[in-house]
This record gives structure tokens, sequence and C-alpha cells, in this order.
């Protein structure tokens, strides 16, 4: 397995970490965040960061459980209700090159949590 470690492309409001992986590798993208037992977070991971939300959601969470998901390819991995929820991407190929966003939706006007990735499949030797 060929992974690089990220490293961080930095943009207006937040880094971006850049990953690459090797085709038909796993990968975890992590996201982590503090969690108040009186008010648990909506978390979603898409292929990019909103306005408001997420931009093409592959899952969402409410208040600790998975609401949706578009393919059973992805999942979580973590506890939602220890404030991390990363999103698991096995067998990745070409097609799964692009922008990654993890954000978790935190009471009040621009407060969000984001974590954004870049992610670059490479092929094989």
């Amino acid at each position: 397995m060929k992974l690089r470690l990220p490293h961080h492309c930095h943009t207006a409001s937040a880094p971006v970490l850049a990953l690459e992986v090797t085709e038909g590798n796993s990968v975890s993208l992590s996201c982590r965040y503090p969690v108040k037992r009186s008010e648990l977070s909506r978390v979603c991971w898409g292929r990019g960061c909103g306005t408001l939300w997420c931009s093409e959601v592959l899952v969402q969470t409410d208040e600790g459980a998975v609401v949706s998901k578009v393919s059973d390819r992805y999942r979580i991995a973590g506890d939602v209700l220890l404030g991390q929820v990363d999103l698991v991407i096995p067998n990745v190929n070409r097609m799964d090159s692009g922008s990654y966003c993890c954000r978790v939706d935190i009471e009040g006007y621009f407060n969000d949590k984001k974590v954004s990735y870049t992610l670059r499949v490479v092929k094989g030797k």
C-alpha cells in the first residue's frame, strides 16, 4: 500500500489536506470535533463544502446515527458520540480522486467545523 502523509494546502477559509493513495487500496479521511452531550451534532461527508451543508452528500449522520448514504461503498468509522466521524472508502479507483469535505453542524451562524481533503488516486505499479 502506498499512502503519502497529508500535507496542507491553504485556502482563504481552511486548510485542505492532500492525500495520495494507490488504486485498489482503502483510504480513511479523518474528521474530529468537540462534542457536547447536550448538543449532539449533525455531520455530513460530501464531495465538497457547500454554503450551508456538504455538496454531493455521500454520508450524513444525525445525533449519533447514520441517516443516509449514497452507497454502501462509503462507511463511517469512529464514534459520532465521541466526536470522530471518519469516512472510509475501500478499493479506491481513479474516479474517487477529487475533493471531500466533512462538515459538522454547530449551533449559531458560521460556526460549522469543516475539514477538507483533496484525494489523488494513482495507478499501482
